[in-house]
């Protein structure tokens, strides 16, 4: 009799598993607690400030919604725009398979929820198709892995950035150093508000607080967030810093898919031409600018330099404003958090175009 009841325990808690539905509490209660709370998964609960059989029972859920299929109920665990998944909108009115290919959605039915974060990553199903955590008082999905990519239309895009038949090498798009350094020297030295507007749209404080587009001195050396263009093609601005070099020195670059790249000084350059942006939108971004914006694209650019801070990136729009001085100069105008928020910036402004 003991035996039958054991065996009955068992089939009810895996068969609850293995659907993505939670146990039944008058049974459910002593299973999760022989899974979910030893001493060793308590204090890791402790010391992430969440109780694990939270990360439980969230993790069955998010394996309910995908046995079933709910495209939009997975979503709805998705607070807001995240970079490593899907647009929302772009999910919207898709099917299931649309999105997630049947390898995918096998490998979170095959998976049990986890009670143990994996460190700061949080917790993970699918070997790390599904990444979750507790933030904001609140459990939710903030990474997907091996979704069926979106395509974009990339009919008429050029391959680089082209100003008079030579491509601007990707060193030249000045982006926030990880630390905020540069843009903090530069907020400092034009008396600039450190406020989140400045290092979201820089591009309306220049040709107003930021009245000069020349590179500053700064730690020895100079810097400048606007490179001349003269300079770029010169082989004189690296990643934001400035280098008066004797003579032209022409930057080698390399072309991939729509990549280009760029290696200098042990690091290597790369950046995409995502969307074309309207000249009016240009000049909207930077009002003040004395001079006439040429050209616009939102470019996604980054840099390696290998070792422990990896690939920095960044999603920006930038212009390239030709000043009354005769000279052109390339100006971050709007920086995004991540590239899904810049993609839905520009649907917004097609449809109103």
């Amino acid at each position: 009799m003991k035996k039958s009841f054991l065996m009955l325990i068992s089939l009810l808690f895996f068969t609850a598993v293995s659907e993505g539905k939670e146990v039944l509490d008058d049974i459910g209660s002593d299973i999760r607690k022989s899974f979910c709370t030893s001493e060793e998964r308590i204090k890791i609960g402790e010391l992430w400030g969440h109780d694990p059989e939270d990360a439980y029972r969230f993790g069955l859920r998010i394996k309910e919604l995908v046995k079933d299929r709910n495209l939009e109920g997975l979503f709805s665990l998705v607070h807001g725009e995240i970079d490593n998944a899907p647009r929302k909108r772009y999910v919207k009115g898709k099917k299931f398979e649309d999105i997630f290919s049947d390898k995918w959605r096998d490998s979170i039915l095959k998976d049990n929820p986890s009670c143990s974060p994996v460190g700061w990553r949080g917790y993970m199903m699918g070997h790390g198709n599904v990444w979750y955590r507790f933030r904001d008082s609140k459990w939710n999905i903030h990474a997907f892995n091996g979704w069926i990519p979106e395509r974009h239309n990339v009919d008429g895009l050029p391959i680089g950035w082209n100003v008079n038949g030579k491509i601007i090498p990707p060193q030249c798009f000045v982006r926030q150093w990880m630390s905020g350094d540069n843009y903090e020297e530069i907020a400092d030295r034009f008396e600039v508000p450190r406020t989140s507007d400045f290092f979201s749209n820089p591009g309306k404080y220049f040709g107003r607080e930021i009245n000069k587009f020349e590179p500053i001195s700064a730690w020895r050396s100079f810097i400048t967030l606007t490179p001349f263009l003269d300079d770029c093609f010169g082989g004189k601005v690296s990643s934001g810093y400035f280098e008066d070099v004797q003579g032209v020195k022409e930057v080698s670059l390399e072309i991939e898919d729509r990549e280009v790249s760029s290696r200098v000084k042990e690091t290597d350059f790369w950046y995409e031409v995502l969307s074309e942006i309207p000249l009016s939108l240009c000049d909207e971004l930077a009002p003040n600018i004395q001079g006439r914006c040429h050209s616009s694209y939102l470019i996604h650019s980054g840099e390696y330099s290998g070792g422990s801070m990896g690939d920095e990136s960044e999603v920006t729009i930038y212009g390239l404003f030709e000043l009354d001085a005769g000279r052109s100069v390339i100006v971050p105008l709007k920086i995004f958090d991540i590239e899904n928020n810049a993609r839905d910036f520009v649907d917004d402004l097609n449809l109103k175009n």
